[in-house]
């Protein structure tokens, strides 16, 4: 089945196929050689900053940048999909839309629920703030801040 590790659960965050190529790799190639089950969650970013909009305008933005997020994450599912068809371990992809603020309690959560965890490298050229965001919440527990 491949390389005996105590890993049976491997997560990663997805929120851009091409600037995380290499952790989505890493991911796959972890869950290949270990046999482990591979758990993806496909993130789309809301960046709504509830509390900045004129009254009555928040409900419109909230709900129009929402459904944006969860948009790029059902994109996303599906590109993450047709790459792991080929494999022939277990792996299974949820599209999540989250707000900046909800990200480190969801982080923290899945943590707890998973062995190993492979995020993208948080600082360099193609880099966002998200990198920098996953990898804070995951390291440190708490609510980012953009």
């Amino acid at each position: 089945m491949g390389i005996a590790t105590g890993f049976q659960t491997i997560t990663t965050i997805v929120h851009d196929m091409e600037r995380q190529s290499d952790a989505i790799d890493s991911a796959i190639a972890t869950a290949r050689a270990t046999g482990a089950h591979l758990n993806i969650l496909a993130l789309g970013f809301d960046h709504t900053d509830p509390g900045f909009y004129y009254a009555g305008a928040q409900a419109i933005a909230v709900d129009g940048n929402y459904q944006q997020a969860l948009e790029d994450a059902q994109t996303l599912e599906t590109q993450l999909s047709e790459k792991l068809k080929p494999e022939m371990f277990s792996w299974d992809i949820r599209p999540l839309a989250l707000r900046a603020a909800e990200l480190g309690a969801y982080v923290r959560q899945r943590l707890r629920f998973s062995d190993l965890f492979i995020l993208p490298r948080p600082y360099g050229e193609d880099k966002t703030v998200e990198d920098v965001a996953l990898v804070e919440a995951a390291l440190l527990g708490r609510q980012p801040r953009f």
